[in-house]
């Protein structure tokens, strides 16, 4: 487990020579994104691939994981140090929305795929996929508000609950106006990195 000091002591030195604002910003801001990701652009994803309406409304348990990362939120402080836990799942995480431009692609034109029952194969493995990064996200977000909680006092949380909440929101609108850009490009007949991570 990692300590107050310990944690200082990585970010920079004593915290009252430098605001806790340079790390608590992207912190959340990494917090929000992959939430945005699956909650906001699965359904639309799912519907954009000719997903049944049950199918459209069961892509909402892909957000279970933030629901019940408190069943697993003890075993981070028995195994390992939170920044490694952090760490780690941030960079899992990177590996596992550029697997959603990969399963996007594979997808992408197809009109036939082998089914389960009445749900293509196609769409299952991008379910999959974005449970792994809502998984991931989840065992993050215990290790970053665990890293808050610890390196602030009750003034300073008291003092960026603020910025946490408004960075998170940032992180949403920029996963749905990346969906919008996306959409907008395939529409106009343009192509770019966006719309590949995203289409």
């Amino acid at each position: 487990m990692d300590s107050p000091r310990d944690f200082q002591k990585t970010t920079g030195g004593d915290s009252e020579k430098r605001s806790p604002l340079w790390w608590v910003a992207p912190l959340y801001l990494a917090q929000g994104l992959p939430y945005g990701v699956v909650q906001l652009m699965a359904p639309i994803y799912f519907t954009a691939k000719g997903a049944s309406l049950t199918a459209i409304g069961a892509s909402s348990l892909l957000g279970l994981p933030w629901t019940i990362k408190f069943l697993w939120s003890p075993l981070l402080d028995l195994f390992g140090k939170r920044r490694t836990w952090v760490i780690s799942a941030l960079l899992l995480l990177i590996a596992a929305i550029g697997a959603t431009a990969l399963v996007s692609e594979w997808d992408f034109g197809m009109t036939e795929w082998p089914a389960v029952g009445e749900i293509p194969i196609a769409l299952l493995v991008a379910a999959a996929v974005l449970f792994v990064v809502a998984m991931l996200s989840a065992t993050a977000d215990i290790s970053e508000d665990a890293i808050y909680m610890d390196a602030l006092d009750k003034r300073q949380q008291a003092l960026y609950v603020g910025w946490r909440v408004t960075m998170y929101r940032i992180a949403m609108i920029c996963a749905f106006r990346v969906r919008w850009f996306t959409l907008r490009a395939k529409q106009t007949g343009r192509s770019g990195m966006a719309s590949r991570l995203f289409s």
